[in-house]
């Protein structure tokens, strides 16, 4: 939903997630996340071979951390982002 933002709490315990494909210039952040809000736990997540695509801010986690007390830990991602500044 657009304008809604995680909150909360993701524990990976250490699988990973293959071959995530997110093509979405409709929304200005994308990612896994979109947006994170405050007091965010993110720990223990792989992400492989990941494509991804959308507005003008993105990543292969999350698009955008906001606020304060978030925790990333113990992540790791591969793959692409490509951003379309014009495409939202």
């Amino acid at each position: 939903i657009a304008g809604t933002e995680f909150t909360g709490t993701l524990d990976g315990h250490g699988y990973i997630i293959s071959g995530l494909y997110i093509n979405n210039t409709s929304q200005p952040t994308f990612g896994l996340f979109g947006s994170t809000g405050t007091g965010v736990t993110l720990q223990n997540i792989s992400i492989t071979n990941a494509n991804i695509s959308g507005g003008s801010a993105g990543g292969i986690l999350a698009g955008n951390v906001i606020g304060n007390n978030t925790l990333i830990q113990n992540i790791y991602t591969s793959g692409s982002v490509t951003a379309s500044p014009s495409g939202y």
